[in-house]
């Protein structure tokens, strides 16, 4: 029965190219830049990203290929784009060039989609990226531990070159008056809030593997393993939310699977890994102690909450459109909002909003309405959902990166599984 145009997902049906090792050779080195290649400062306010050089490749693979793919998702990206170039339009600062690198990271995530597609649609087997992710896994693990230790002087040498500002390297577990607190692992990401990110998408990948694995299976102890090493990484970074988020992603990943002998295990690796943290950081236990529930005593809320109340007074004043990126009112007044809701609603208003929502969203309400069973894809968008509420990860062009590779890949496996499921109905 062929489903009307309006219920469909796919709207083109693609058409189907086998990629070659070149391919994945592309896909592995962009990933590699992402996570290992620090930015390369241009000016004082522009960072330029080495992986950006062969998200461009990558568009000109798919051009080479003929490769089409069109769906509600694609849909809703060009949508999203169009109407951020329309609220440039509006406003007065459409003159200024830095407005369009918004647009861009629209078009990068469409790119990477699509790619991630091509990939998985005409590849028969994921074992080789599974290998390679849990290859990058260990590299990122071996280097926060260099980084922690700070062995041979690699906070010095090296880290330092992923913190653009400097100041979460320099003051690596010092407080603000130079005393010993706390050390908060900061990674290749820069800071330990984005490190706790990664990490936890690293939580959510393993959590999903432990779900569609049967105990039994000889790499089911391995991803054992790596689950505890990447909720110890997590913790490791002492950030608040990420623990938090950590706590509801595994929360929703036990509701996707029967509760078996194997979830004490996980919860006694859980302690376990508690446990190391402390062992590892004697200060940990003090600085999460310390944590101000009321609002006026938490000095960091505070200060986002001023930042929150400000653009949300300024978005009733233009509730529709917004005021566009409007990077020179950010940099000229130092606003850097944490919240990527109100972040959104304020530089596009109530549409941008929900076109926001839908790019975040879309794929996985589809998914839970049919009762398509993809627990990596859920256990990503909850870590995505909950930092948005802290942080701006959709939209940071490391992390837009795995967005869209997860989303490509889930929306690959489900197309496969319907088409599948499709064929075996006019055959029976």
């Amino acid at each position: 029965m062929v489903e009307k145009w309006y219920n469909r997902f796919l709207w083109v049906e693609p058409k189907e190219i086998a990629p070659t090792k070149a391919d994945f050779a592309l896909l592995y080195v962009t990933l590699i830049t992402t996570l290992f290649v620090p930015y390369i400062p241009v000016n004082a306010s522009f960072f330029l990203s080495l992986e950006e050089v062969f998200v461009g490749m990558i568009a000109v693979r798919l051009l080479i290929k003929r490769f089409f793919w069109l769906d509600k998702f694609v849909v809703i990206l060009m949508l999203f784009a169009g109407f951020i170039f329309l609220s440039i339009l509006i406003n007065s600062h459409r003159t200024e060039l830095r407005e369009y690198f918004e647009l861009y990271k629209i078009f990068k995530i469409g790119i990477l989609y699509l790619f991630s597609i091509f990939l998985f649609l005409g590849s028969k087997k994921i074992s080789g990226i599974v290998k390679f992710v849990n290859v990058i896994f260990v590299l990122l693990v071996a280097f926060n531990f260099l980084h922690y230790f700070n062995v041979w002087h690699f906070n010095e040498n090296v880290t330092i070159l992923f913190d653009s500002d400097q100041r979460d390297t320099l003051y690596f577990g010092l407080n603000s008056l130079g005393l010993p607190a706390a050390k908060r692992m900061i990674g290749t990401m820069g800071n330990p809030n984005d490190n706790a990110i990664l990490f936890l998408l690293f939580f959510a990948f393993y959590q999903s593997r432990l779900t569609v694995l049967n105990s039994k299976n000889k790499s089911f102890f391995v991803y054992k393993l790596m689950f505890l090493l990447a909720t110890l990484m997590v913790l490791l970074c002492q950030s608040r939310t990420g623990i938090l988020i950590g706590v509801v992603v595994y929360i929703v990943g036990l509701f996707q699977r029967k509760l078996t002998k194997d979830v004490l295990y996980e919860l006694l690796i859980i302690g376990l890994a508690v446990v190391l943290m402390f062992i590892i950081s004697s200060n940990s236990l003090q600085y999460l102690a310390n944590t101000k529930l009321r609002l006026q005593d938490n000095s960091a809320v505070m200060g986002r909450w001023e930042v929150a109340k400000k653009l949300f007074g300024m978005w009733t004043e233009k509730p529709i459109f917004g005021y566009g990126p409007n990077k020179t009112y950010m940099y000229g007044n130092k606003i850097y909002p944490e919240n990527e809701y109100l972040f959104h609603i304020w530089r596009y208003g109530i549409m941008g909003l929900i076109l926001y929502c839908l790019v975040l969203w879309y794929i996985l309400l589809k998914f839970l309405r049919e009762k398509v069973k993809m627990p990596l894809y859920v256990c990503v968008i909850v870590v995505f959902s909950f930092a948005a509420l802290s942080n701006l990860p959709v939209m940071n062009p490391k992390f837009s990166f795995i967005f869209a590779l997860v989303a490509g890949f889930s929306t690959c496996q489900y197309y496969i599984q319907k088409r599948q499921k499709n064929e075996y109905v006019e055959t029976d």
